[in-house]
């Protein structure tokens, strides 16, 4: 660890601090968001900056040294410094390579409390509130989660005749959560939507068939995918109607701007159907099998797996490159080759990310277990090679990117699946090591929490239902 500075001005020393017992300081940082490993943190105070990178520890000369670090906190010591002294604090933080994790942000002073441990008399702590400029999730549960089943569980989906429940994603908007359900033993499916937090499913469109994609809600309509073309219903329900016709190969991958719903399907060709109106048109002919899809207002992201075999070992996937191509169609631009299974893109205003699979323990999906050779990537929109953020990670899915955070965006995608459970996983979108969290497969976002599905047995039978759960992120 660094700490630089030099000697501060006799202003700090003369100002007092809660009584004249209190003659040096602990400044007491808190970030709303873990500070990743080897991050430099640059800490202004008044008009003298300080340079520190946790977790080492060092003891700066003369007046200050670094009394704790933690992914959260920092807590800088001066000795011989009074805590009303400080007028103002400026935090921002550089990643190892120097790329900034997020620039000045604003901080709140708290009142100093004496803090007189051995040794340390006149101690005072001053804490500091790092505020960013982002969203922050709310600590305080939103009204009417006390009565979900167990605090958590949002809907569920009983076995009922013939065949378990399986939803197929799910989404969250306007303050509701809609999925799509399959029944696979009455070879029919259900689109539901529950009003939030807990409210019984609404059933908006019922029919023989199987949901191969989505839901998906754009522009005040939900759309998803059959063998037999995209339809879509209102979002308050109504008649089901064909939006493009088919046929479609399972599986089918959406994305959606302010204007078009996007998709590319298992035989890799990218459509785009206006909003405004009109019939689907082609985009992109195929170059593979179909993996993901992301989309701004003027391009189109798509990616191909390539070896889809899944008795192929670890050989699966490879072959599978990133493509872009305008929303309106014309050339399609190479953005990575040589990639192994890449799917579930996502794009920002400067980077596409991708999860690239990895390879798997055997060639029956529902028995299979990922192995740790999946990756995250990342790609500048700029230019330049594709940029590996994780690496070790088990068949991740569900990629998504938060970018409404306190201080910078993250990643956040489920890791497992196949025959092991999802467990949910985050890191900062620009660097730092992946963490566990709460969240499994079909993630999806509000403000303050994450949702997610996953199969319940039940019964002596050992048949299982969906559950929809949900927690505060």
């Amino acid at each position: 660890m660094s700490i630089a500075g030099g000697v501060l001005a006799a202003g700090f020393l003369l100002a007092g601090c809660g009584g004249p017992a209190c003659r040096t300081t602990n400044l007491v940082i808190d970030f709303p968001q873990p500070i990743p490993e080897g991050t430099a943190i640059h800490v202004k105070v008044n008009d003298q900056t300080f340079d520190v990178t946790c977790p080492v520890q060092l003891q700066p000369p003369n007046f200050a040294q670094i009394a704790n670090c933690t992914d959260q906190q920092l807590v800088l010591y001066f000795d011989l410094m009074v805590a009303a002294a400080v007028q103002t604090v400026t935090v921002w933080a550089d990643l190892p390579d120097g790329t900034p994790l997020f620039g000045p942000a604003p901080t709140s002073l708290g009142t100093p409390a004496m803090n007189d441990p051995v040794g340390h008399s006149g101690l005072c702590d001053l804490p500091v509130s790092v505020l960013g400029a982002g969203h922050s999730p709310s600590a305080t549960p939103a009204p009417g989660w006390e009565a979900c089943a167990g605090g958590a569980t949002v809907a569920a989906f009983d076995y009922g005749d013939g065949g378990p429940a399986t939803i197929t994603a799910l989404q969250v908007a306007d303050g509701s959560a809609f999925m799509g359900v399959n029944h696979a033993g009455q070879g029919a499916y259900d689109v539901a939507s529950v009003a939030l937090p807990c409210a019984p499913p609404a059933i908006l469109a019922s029919a023989k068939g199987t949901i191969i994609g989505g839901p998906i809600v754009a522009a005040g309509s939900v759309f998803w995918a059959t063998t037999d073309g995209v339809l879509t219903v209102p979002v308050l329900g109504g008649p089901a109607q064909v939006a493009a016709p088919g046929p479609l190969m399972e599986p089918v991958f959406f994305a959606a701007t302010t204007t078009a719903l996007v998709w590319i399907d298992f035989a890799g060709t990218v459509q785009r159907l206006d909003l405004s109106g009109g019939p689907a048109m082609p985009v992109a002919a195929s170059r593979g099998v179909g993996g993901g899809i992301a989309a701004s207002d003027t391009t189109i992201y798509f990616s191909v797996v390539g070896n889809a075999d899944w008795s192929a070992g670890a050989g699966f996937g490879q072959g599978g490159a990133v493509f872009a191509v305008p929303v309106t169609g014309g050339d399609v631009l190479t953005i990575a080759a040589a990639q192994q299974a890449p799917r579930d893109l996502v794009v920002s205003a400067t980077d596409l990310y991708w999860a690239s699979a990895g390879t798997h323990s055997g060639d029956f999906p529902a028995m299979s277990a990922g192995n740790a050779d999946g990756l995250i990537v990342r790609q500048p929109l700029a230019g330049g090679p594709p940029l590996v953020l994780a690496t070790g990670e088990a068949n991740p899915t569900n990629l998504h990117l938060l970018d409404a955070a306190p201080l910078y965006p993250v990643l956040y995608w489920t890791d497992g699946g196949l025959g092991d459970g999802y467990a949910g996983r985050e890191m900062a979108a620009a660097w730092g090591p992946p963490a566990t969290v709460t969240g499994g497969s079909g993630l999806a976002f509000d403000a303050d929490r994450v949702y997610w599905w996953q199969p319940v047995f039940t019964g002596g039978a050992g048949l299982f239902s969906a559950v929809v759960l949900s927690a505060p992120r």
